[in-house]
């Protein structure tokens, strides 16, 4: 399932050759370039290769020439960019051995060496494990690089979540649209389910804004949000363990595994719950993670605040447990870019794709909906996704869905965007996002019970209604009848067609009274005002009648079943809109003679129809969407960031308000936290060129 031989710009030999099978160490030297000259040692590939293949192929990774000056730290790790004498480009991930303490013995000194060099060995275990699966950096091989064991990997040009979120911000909070935050978590789910495809199946542990990333070799972030499909790759498996794994390997060798406390579950946050060992090799751990990665895309925030205090809401004081938070607490509610307290034309500047269908939605609507019904309705909408990302956060493993059955509802609320804005707007149920085949929602199952009451009964009281009327015509056909009120007076033959139309016209009066109004208290009196008085008119033609007993009971039964089946349309509707009313009733506002749509949402759309915006949502890519974007952005394709070093990055910036915090899995943190956000470190990753034409547009 490895692939040793990855993205290479040219193959052949180098100058070096081996002896005895191995590359012996040499010191790290200066190149006349700037570059550092390294020499790796004992280098070994992750799959099996024999004779002239395994010699050409250990030829291009022992002579490299690594960049300090984009060195990160990652996890236990230094990464590296680095370049072989053919000019293929990898990241070189070295451990970095502590300095020793003085207090600590020699023994002690060398145990904790020891430690760290399996912990690092591990760590390409698990990554080998994945290496050759779509959406994970590929791995070239296991070595060492003065003295210090190394792994050799793929360098991946693109930008990590946090940084992709800044760009693809439709707000001042930092919110990305809706929209977009499903579509990359939908990716992202994807990534999971990959993990548990493999033999070995996998568990990261450590999902989170900075170890995500947004692959910008292709395409840009930009064009990509445009096209409704992510490249990303996951990155740092130094928490990563295998689930089916006999064997803990942070008990065996006293290492700590890492996890960032925002994303973290409970479980990763404690060592005092029952059967921790078992908990920790679950893929709930990042299902966990992964719904609170896209909660804070969508939101701007974690779903827990973990820099104030629980009880008395003093920001920037810091919590005592990470995890009392949140298995005590609920997640903060969702506010989303559509929020009713955002400006909505704003946000749908940012996301011509959505102004496109709300254009489309509200352009058969008379009155058009104002700003704040589009609001409303987006909003909405919005909350199926904000119900999906809560049940990922349940406390208990066994209640967060599987990465899937997320995938496969996240797929279902992006593909179901367009219809969804449709029905919001003119207050009908939404088209419900599926967990294992269940509607996630209460509100849309109990719409959907209500639609299929509704039909049934309606249909009952039509089939009634109709048969009373038709049948009662055919039977009088022809009959003697005597007509006598007052002045009026009739004898004859009877008309069976004018019988029906007769009977018929009592329901017809109550159906004209209702009118629009269905479902409605208003709705419901004025109908059965108009039928009683058309059964009234009736009763009253039926009094005057003189005929055979038998014709006239038949009669007047008829004319009460066409009366009790006209009035059961009007009492279903108004009684199942009392038992399970509509989750939404919008409002509708006229707007002023003249006015169209509002002023920012037909910018919008317009812009978008330009670009080339077929307003059609779709879960698959479209070479269509290719719209300007509202405001000026600048490219991030050229930007280039390490693999397997966004985590460790924070670490790095002293005094910065970024980077969260990593903590230990197997102690608790109460000291480890640090406000989320994006370090210093994480700002000079933008390479010289890039930010030099950022400065210029």
């Amino acid at each position: 399932m490895t692939r040793p031989v990855g993205p290479a710009d040219a193959n052949g030999s180098g100058a070096s050759s081996p002896e005895n099978g191995r590359y012996e160490t040499c010191d790290i030297e200066r190149s006349e370039r700037g570059m550092r000259l390294v020499h790796v040692d004992d280098f070994e590939s992750p799959v099996s290769l024999e004779g002239a293949d395994r010699d050409a192929y250990l030829r291009r990774f022992v002579t490299l020439f690594v960049d300090e000056l984009h060195a990160r730290r990652g996890g236990i790790g230094r990464v590296m960019r680095a370049t072989n004498a053919l000019g293929e480009t990898f990241a070189l991930k070295t451990l970095v051995l502590p300095d020793r303490v003085d207090s600590s013995s020699d023994e002690e000194h060398e145990h904790r060496i020891e430690s760290l060099k399996k912990a690092f060995r591990q760590e390409y275990e698990c990554h080998r494990a994945l290496s050759g699966l779509a959406g994970f950096p590929r791995l070239y091989g296991f070595g060492a690089v003065g003295g210090a064991p190394a792994i050799i990997m793929e360098w991946i040009e693109g930008q990590t979540l946090a940084q992709a979120c800044r760009l693809l911000a439709a707000d001042d909070e930092g919110r990305v649209p809706p929209l977009t935050a499903a579509r990359i978590g939908r990716d992202l789910f994807d990534l999971l389910m990959r993990m548990d495809l493999i033999q070995d199946r996998m568990v990261h542990r450590d999902v989170s804004m900075g170890n995500v990333m947004v692959r910008t070799s292709r395409m840009s972030v930009f064009e990509q949000a445009d096209e409704g499909v992510f490249e990303l790759c996951l990155v740092d498996f130094g928490s990563s363990a295998s689930v089916d794994g006999d064997v803990s390997f942070t008990s065996q060798n006293r290492v700590a595994r890492k996890a960032t406390a925002n994303y973290a579950p409970p479980e990763m946050l404690t060592d005092d719950v029952p059967n921790l060992e078992r908990l920790r090799k679950s893929p709930a751990i990042d299902v966990y993670a992964a719904a609170s990665v896209v909660y804070q895309l969508a939101c701007g925030v974690p779903p827990f605040d973990l820099t104030c205090g629980a009880d008395d809401g003093k920001r920037g004081e810091q919590v005592v447990s990470p995890y009392r938070v949140k298995t005590e607490h609920e997640p903060r509610p969702a506010v989303m870019a559509h929020n009713p307290a955002a400006d909505v034309n704003a946000v749908l500047m940012h996301e011509p794709e959505v102004a496109v269908m709300v254009e489309r939605a509200a352009g058969g609507m008379s009155p058009r909906p104002d700003d704040e019904d589009v609001r409303d309705a987006l909003d909405y909408v919005d909350a199926q996704l904000a119900e999906l990302l809560v049940k990922c956060l349940a406390v208990p493993q066994e209640a967060r869905p599987s990465a899937r059955q997320m995938h496969g509802a996240l797929s279902a609320f992006c593909r179901q965007y367009s219809e969804n804005i449709e029905r919001s707007l003119a207050g009908d149920p939404l088209l419900p996002c599926m967990l294992d085949g269940r509607p996630e929602g209460a509100a849309v199952s109990a719409m959907e019970l209500r639609a299929v009451v509704k039909a049934a009964a309606k249909a009952a009281s039509a089939a009634v209604w109709l048969i009373v009327v038709c049948a009662t015509g055919l039977l009088v056909h022809g009959a003697h009848l005597a007509f006598d009120m007052g002045p009026l007076t009739w004898a004859g033959d009877v008309n069976g067609a004018a019988v029906s139309a007769m009977l018929a016209v009592p329901g017809a009066l109550g159906l004209l009274g209702r009118w629009r109004d269905a479902g409605t208290l208003r709705g419901f009196v004025r109908g059965s005002a108009f039928l009683a008085v058309g059964a009234l008119a009736g009763a009253i033609a039926l009094a005057g009648i003189s005929a055979e007993p038998g014709v006239w009971r038949g009669l007047a039964a008829a004319l009460f079943a066409a009366v009790a089946a006209g009035w059961c349309p009007l009492v279903v509707d108004y009684t199942l809109a009392v038992a399970l009313p509509t989750p939404r009733t919008p409002k509708r506002v006229g707007l002023p003679e003249g006015s169209s749509a509002p002023p920012a949402l037909g910018e919008a759309a317009g812009l978008a129809k330009r670009g080339g915006y077929s307003g059609a949502d779709s879960d698959e890519p479209s070479s269509s969407f290719s719209a300007a974007p509202a405001s000026p952005r600048h490219d991030g394709s050229s930007q280039t960031y390490e693999t397997d070093c966004a985590a460790g990055a924070a670490k790095e910036a002293d005094g910065s308000q970024g980077g969260a915090s990593r903590v230990d899995d197997a102690i608790q943190v109460d000291d480890a936290l640090q406000v989320d956000g994006v370090s210093q470190a994480d700002e000079l990753r933008i390479d010289d060129a890039s930010q030099n034409r950022k400065d210029e547009s």
